[in-house]
């Protein structure tokens, strides 16, 4: 794997509204509990499940005028905050699949 494969890109286009929005949506979301549970080797972890994430979010975000998408596109999971005001943040991450 080589760093080039491993590298995150985020761009931000329009950003003061996106901004204003995500820290009054920030405001309101609740904390998430860690409800499962997972082990790599001898380490036991507790985390979030996304659908737990995502239920605690999405309320606040489309309370503020922001919606969270996410698609695969060229290898990559691209995921994009969109804000009614035309403002995005959007990051993409390239997937290592298997063979």
């Amino acid at each position: 794997m080589t760093n080039e494969a491993s590298r995150t890109v985020v761009t931000v286009i329009g950003g003061e509204s996106l901004v204003a929005a995500l820290i009054k949506a920030r405001a309101a979301i609740p904390a998430i509990k860690r409800s499962a549970t997972a082990q790599i080797g001898s380490r036991t972890y507790s985390y979030a499940p996304l659908e737990a994430v995502l239920e605690a979010v999405q309320p606040a975000l489309a309370a503020n005028g922001l919606v969270l998408s996410q698609s695969v596109v060229d290898g990559q999971m691209v995921t994009s905050l969109l804000h009614v005001g035309g403002a995005i943040l959007l990051g993409k991450v390239p997937l290592i699949l298997a063979e």
